[in-house]
Parts: structure tokens; sequence; C-alpha cells
């Protein structure tokens, strides 16, 4: 596949997702996350003792090595990371969304009532924000 019919389809895959992001800035965001992700070091069992590793095994968990043309186990969260950054607004946005100054976006996220993370200046997913202000009960669980 040819690098533009290959950005073609990866804009048509982020369009249909309801992602608002062009392919190299989406490509960019997957990087970022990416080099976040710690590398992977030894084998998952090597983190659990004998005793952890037998009652995590006995409720299922799949502490092998990952086999030859398996996914990376990490790639499905860098791609999610990547996917909730992109639907993510900044304090600009979330505030002309919500109808108030930034500074009062700010406070909120201060004060945690509302969620947010600083990746370049804050980031607030978008979850948050329905079209008649911040979701109904947020306030309770944060």
């Amino acid at each position: 596949m040819g690098a533009m019919t290959a950005a073609t389809g990866l804009e048509s895959v982020l369009a249909e997702a309801g992602l608002r992001v062009d392919a190299r800035e989406f490509l960019r965001l997957v990087a970022d996350a990416a080099r976040r992700i710690a590398p992977m070091h030894g084998s998952p069992s090597d983190y659990f003792t004998e005793e952890q590793r037998k009652v995590l095994t006995d409720v299922g968990l799949d502490l092998r090595d990952a086999q030859e043309g398996e996914l990376d186990p990490r790639a499905r969260s860098v791609a999610a990371a990547a996917a909730f950054a992109e639907t993510s607004y900044s304090v600009s946005e979330a505030a002309q969304l919500l109808g108030v100054d930034a500074s009062r976006i700010r406070h909120r996220l201060k004060d945690g009532k509302l969620l947010g993370w600083k990746d370049h200046g804050w980031r607030l997913p978008a979850w948050q924000v329905t079209e008649h202000g911040t979701r109904p009960g947020l306030g309770g669980v944060l």
C-alpha cells in the first residue's frame, strides 16, 4: 500500500470514528503515546513472586511471554491513548463549549470538579462535556 493510499485509508478510519484529526497529526499522537509507555522488560511473570503467579494464573491471567506473531499488548494502549488525547479539549475549547471563562475551567480542574491532564497545556476528556454543560452528576463522583 503506497503512502498516499495508507494516509487516505487512515483518514477515512479516523473520520468514521468521529476523530477530528488528520492522519499526520494522529500518527504523531501515536508516536508520543508509544514513547511514554515504558518498554517491556523480561517476562510478565518476572514481576511476581511464585505465590502471586499461582494466584494470578488460577484466576485466568496469562503470564506467558508474548509469542511470535502476537500483537504487542502495549499497542492497544498506545492507540487508545492517542484516540483519548485527540478527542480531548483544551481549556479554551472547554470554556467555549461551557460558556465560561478559561480561568473558570482551570479553577474547576484545580478543585477536582473536572478531570484533565497536562500535555503542552491542560487537556480535558471530551466525555465530561455535553451540549447542556458538564455531564450530570460528574461533580458527585469526582
